[in-house]
C-alpha cells in the first residue's frame, strides 16, 4: 500500500514538472522582443546624413528665392526697355511725319505749347528740385548784377567786343530764321527728311521758346543793366517799360542748338 503510494506521488511529480517545462517554453517562445530606447544616442554617421539632408533643404529654398527675384528683377528690366523703346518710336515716328510744312505742322505749335505750360504737372521730385536749384541759383546771382557789370565793362577789350557780336549774331532772329530757311530748302532738293525735320523743329522752338520770352519781358519789366539802373530795378508788368528780362538772344540761340 505504501510502495503505492509512493509511485503515484512520483508519477504525479513528474507530471507537474513536465507541465511547469512546457509552460516555460512556450512562454519563452511567445515572448516579444523587446524594442529600442527612444534614448538610444543616434551614430556620428547618422547625425552627419541628417544635417546633411538639412543643409541640401536650406540651399534649396534659398535656391527658389533667389531665382524667383532674378525673375521678378528680369522682368521689371523688361518692361522698363519696353517702355522706352515704345517711347522711342513714337518719337521717331513723330519725327518722320515733321518733314512737310502743313497742316499738322503747324498745329503742333499749339499742342506743344500745352505740354510746355502743363509740364509741371507731370513732374518727379527730381524735376521739382531741378526747377528750385535753377530759380534759386537765379534770383542769388541777382544780388551780384552790379558787381558783374562793373567788371564787365572794366574788362572790355576789342576781343571781347568781337565775341560778343559773334554771340548776338547766333541769337538774332535775323540770322537764325533765314539760315533754317536755306536748310529746309537744301533738305528739300537733296531729298533729305533729317535737314528738313531738323530745320521745321528748329524753327517750331524758336517761335515757341520768342512767345514765352516775350511774354516774360513784359510780365517782369526788367531794366538793361546800365550803369544808372539797380539791380532791383524791376517796374512788373507793363508794355512800356524794361525788357531785359529774360534774353532773347539767349532763349533763341539755345532752343535752336538743342
Amino acid at each position: 500500500m505504501f510502495k503505492t503510494e509512493n509511485l503515484l506521488s512520483s508519477f504525479f511529480n513528474k507530471i507537474l514538472a513536465l507541465f511547469i517545462l512546457a509552460a516555460f517554453i512556450m512562454g519563452t517562445g511567445c515572448a516579444q522582443v523587446p524594442k529600442k530606447s527612444s534614448s538610444h544616442t543616434p551614430s556620428r554617421l547618422t547625425q552627419l546624413k541628417k544635417q546633411k539632408t538639412k543643409h541640401s533643404k536650406t540651399n534649396k529654398t534659398a535656391s527658389k528665392q533667389s531665382s524667383s527675384k532674378r525673375k521678378s528683377t528680369q522682368v521689371a528690366q523688361a518692361k522698363r526697355k519696353s517702355r522706352v523703346k515704345a517711347k522711342e518710336k513714337r518719337i521717331e515716328e513723330s519725327a518722320q511725319a515733321n518733314t512737310e510744312i502743313n497742316k499738322a505742322y503747324f498745329k503742333s505749335f499749339l499742342t506743344d505749347s500745352g505740354k510746355i505750360l502743363t509740364a509741371p504737372i507731370r513732374w518727379d521730385a527730381k524735376d521739382w528740385i531741378t526747377a528750385s536749384f535753377i530759380v534759386g541759383a537765379t534770383g542769388g546771382l541777382m544780388f551780384l548784377d552790379e558787381d558783374i557789370r562793373d567788371e564787365t565793362q572794366t574788362s572790355r577789350s576789342s576781343f571781347s567786343d568781337n565775341l560778343a557780336q559773334v554771340g548776338e549774331a547766333m541769337g538774332n532772329g535775323a540770322y537764325a530764321v533765314p539760315s533754317l530757311g536755306a536748310l529746309y530748302l537744301a533738305g528739300h532738293f537733296l531729298k533729305n527728311d533729317k535737314a528738313k525735320r531738323t530745320a521745321l523743329l528748329s524753327f517750331e522752338s524758336f517761335v515757341i521758346s520768342g512767345a514765352f520770352t516775350l511774354a516774360l519781358k513784359h510780365m517782369t519789366g526788367r531794366e538793361r543793366p546800365t550803369r544808372n539802373n539797380d539791380s532791383d530795378n524791376w517796374e512788373g508788368p507793363n508794355f512800356d517799360g524794361g525788357v531785359s528780362f529774360s534774353s532773347g538772344h539767349t532763349a533763341t540761340a539755345f532752343s535752336i542748338a538743342t
